[in-house]
């Protein structure tokens, strides 16, 4: 009988841990939204939107865009 008590109150504890850890996710989740929000609002009232100042800290686009084949194995072991 001691037994089912306590899995019944272990069960009880993980479900109260899971749900606060959900909450916890789901609060970071909206603060890095908040966050990107931010530095959206930041980088439009800054001014910079002349394409030389964006160039110039580095936001170019790439002219040159070069994919790796996934489907290919660098390092395997021979086969007999």
């Amino acid at each position: 009988m001691i037994l089912f008590v306590a899995v019944v109150f272990l069960g009880i504890e993980v479900g109260s841990i899971g749900a606060k850890i959900s909450k916890i996710e789901n609060s970071i989740e909206e603060l890095a939204v908040e966050k990107r929000d931010i530095a959206e609002n930041i980088f439009k009232k800054s001014g910079i939107v002349e394409e030389e100042k964006i160039a110039e800290l580095g936001f170019n686009k790439p002219s040159n865009v070069i994919y790796f084949d996934t489907e290919e194995i660098i390092a395997k072991l021979p086969v007999r």
